[in-house]
């Protein structure tokens, strides 16, 4: 399969790419956690925003509805985002690929 860099990665429309926090390796009381037991992390930092979604009846000139987050905003994800991962051999590529509308919170 081949590797894809995140940087030539473009949404289109509303769609926005996360890149999920990392999991913790242990629990709040000091017990390392297996791979499996680890929670899914909710929140991420936005990596790529799309150009927003196309407005079925134009106003003063504009075709697209303005992206409420921006590059770099932290956000807190829904549990049931979809995950994706560039590279299938490595963890640590996984990024989440979303509409502006599923985002829970800008934090």
């Amino acid at each position: 399969m081949a590797k894809y860099d995140l940087a030539a990665i473009r949404p289109v429309g509303d769609r926005v790419i996360v890149r999920r926090d990392a999991a913790a390796s242990s629990s709040p009381g000091g017990i390392a956690l297996p791979d499996d037991a680890r929670p899914c992390p909710r929140m991420g930092t936005v990596m790529a925003i799309g150009p927003g979604a196309i407005r079925m009846m134009p106003s003063d000139g504009q075709d697209r509805y303005p992206m409420q987050c921006k590059v770099g905003d932290r956000v807190l994800l829904p549990h049931l985002a979809e995950v994706i991962r560039l590279n299938p051999a490595d963890v640590s590529t996984e990024i989440v690929v979303c509409q502006e509308n599923q985002i829970l919170a800008i934090l």
